[in-house]
């Protein structure tokens, strides 16, 4: 029906595209029914395409109406199953659909313009309805890049240092030399006593005169020095020219009334005529006991990341490692370890979200090169499983990932305070299978490498509590990466390479007669735009 004085137009136009659907490893290019679906419909005349067909998940279609008058009118139809996508709208502004999955349906534009003023328009935008050329499946690429890298940064860190915590509680600090039949642990009071008694040349505090005042004096000073290496968990065992010191979990800790000798009552006869008979007394000579060789050890990490002053990234972590190690030789030390990963980061910025999980395994050795220094080293193989998602795109895929890690880290008595300077380094290489997105984009596999130089130490008061050593530690951490992903144009975001500094504290104290508890945290990324926290428990038992 032509209305009077007016005229009508009704136009239901189709073309046909092919299908085609190109992608790259970062994004999926627009789809052939996207491309030619762009028009404008004025003044009675058509201009562009009216129909198009093979279309992608996330193609997002958007119908315009900028003026309109009378029974003007606009929509989006599927042709092949004859069901409105958007239904007809007379009034001024935009409607869009978003197409679910791919598709080779025909969708066509109908309308009706009964006025010359009226004027629609549509368009499709590629995979999502990214502006700019940033489509969902980049952004996809992104939340990939950054956060597999921050995950692979903090279990890096969370493992090596697990690692290298296990052999410093099992290497003592004894000189390379012979391991003997049965290692026989001197007490506070042995160790005293000999020491003194070389001091001041054989004599002792039953002989009077200066030289039973060198023999005290000294003999007070190897008590302070016996607790001191106690607190790193050490004990000085017998040698055939002397003594050296060992660890406390290499040897039993029995001694009995028994094993004292006719020696030991002597000095304690000769203490008690000075006055000296209730100074920390303790059964004196120890009898040989057989080397406890093996360690069990677990340790629990909890770790967060936020990007500073924003919330463009943040989230949360969990490493936990155990291990046994096992004493090859008196300053040899090697040991196996599995661990277990579960973490999940947000991305505000880009809708995006990655959560996943892994296991590892690997092994581990120490070297005690000099009393007062240490080498460590350890290689690891870990599994992974990522879910990734950026606005309407989503994809999940695997990896691996090797970790290597080496340092080195000395112990000097400063004071009364137990100093550990150290250098150490930890690098891993990650690989990540390819995968299509939800939005039809085909992401290459992905290779990257980061790491850790980390230089600084951490001070122990050994006699701060009874039983609890507290510590406090500094760091400058040098962090660098390789990636071969190339990510979408986006804010500086997740750990970038440079220096940062990290503080460390917490105790240990002794449990279940020989092992120990450790409680601690650390906070990283002092003075870089991000920071991590971590809290950490920590169990270790010889046997």
């Amino acid at each position: 029906m032509v209305p009077q004085g007016g005229y009508m137009r009704h136009t239901v136009l189709g073309a046909f595209a092919s299908v085609l659907l190109l992608g790259t490893s970062s994004a999926a290019l627009a789809s052939a029914g996207c491309s030619a679906f762009n028009g404008t419909f004025s003044g009675g005349s058509i201009s562009g395409s009216t129909s198009g067909t093979g279309f992608v998940a996330g193609d997002t279609i958007k119908l315009t109406v900028t003026a309109v008058g009378g029974s003007d009118r606009l929509g989006l139809y599927d042709a092949t199953t004859h069901n409105p996508l958007i239904l007809s709208f007379d009034t001024v502004g935009s409607q869009t659909y978003v197409v679910p999955e791919a598709t080779s349906d025909e969708f066509i534009i109908s309308g009706t313009q009964s006025n010359a003023g009226s004027n629609f328009s549509w368009s499709c935008t590629a995979g999502g309805g990214g502006s700019g050329g940033v489509t969902d499946s980049k952004k996809l690429t992104s939340v990939q890049s950054i956060g597999s890298t921050v995950v692979a940064n903090t279990s890096g860190a969370a493992i090596s240092t697990s690692v290298s915590t296990a052999i410093d509680s099992t290497l003592g600090g004894g000189a390379p030399g012979t391991s003997t039949p049965a290692a026989v642990a001197m007490t506070r009071e042995e160790f005293a006593d000999y020491v003194a008694r070389k001091a001041s040349h054989g004599a002792g505090p039953e002989n009077g005169g200066p030289s039973a005042k060198v023999y005290n004096y000294f003999y007070k000073e190897a008590l302070q020095l016996y607790d001191l290496y106690l607190a790193k968990g050490q004990v000085p065992v017998r040698t055939a020219d002397g003594y050296k010191w060992v660890a406390q979990s290499s040897v039993a800790s029995r001694f009995t009334a028994e094993g004292r000798s006719g020696v030991s009552g002597t000095t304690d006869e000769a203490f008690s005529a000075l006055s000296y008979a209730n100074v920390n007394k303790s059964l004196s000579f120890a009898t040989p006991m057989a080397e406890q060789n093996w360690s069990a050890w677990v340790d629990v990490r909890g770790s967060g990341f936020q990007q500073s002053d924003s919330d463009l990234m943040k989230g949360t972590q969990i490493n936990a490692t155990a291990g046994l190690t096992y004493r090859l030789a008196p300053t040899v030390v090697v040991g196996v370890f599995g661990g277990y990963e579960n973490f999940n980061y947000d991305f505000a910025w880009l809708t995006g979200n990655l959560e996943g999980d892994g296991a590892t395994v690997g092994t581990y050795a120490g070297w005690q090169i000099t009393p007062t220094l240490r080498w460590k080293g350890m290689v690891g193989w870990t599994g992974l499983s990522y879910d990734a998602s950026a606005g309407l795109a989503a994809g999940s895929f695997d990896g691996s990932r090797w970790l290597l890690s080496t340092g080195i880290n000395g112990t000097f008595d400063v004071g009364g305070y137990v100093v550990e300077p150290s250098a150490d380094v930890f690098a891993l290489w990650e690989s990540q299978g390819n995968y299509i997105d939800t939005l039809g984009g085909l992401h290459d596999s992905r290779d990257f490498s980061t790491g850790r130089v980390a230089l600084g130490g951490k001070v122990t008061a050994p006699h701060w509590v009874e039983g609890v050593m507290p510590y406090l530690g500094l760091y400058a951490d040098w962090r660098f990466a390789s990636d071969d992903a190339v990510v979408a144009d986006v804010p500086d975001t997740g750990i970038g390479d440079g220096w940062s500094a990290r503080v460390t504290g917490g105790f240990s104290m002794r449990v279940l007669t020989a092992g120990s508890l450790s409680l601690g945290g650390e906070y990283g990324g002092i003075g870089a735009d991000y920071s991590v926290w971590t809290g950490t428990a920590r169990l270790t038992v010889p046997f």
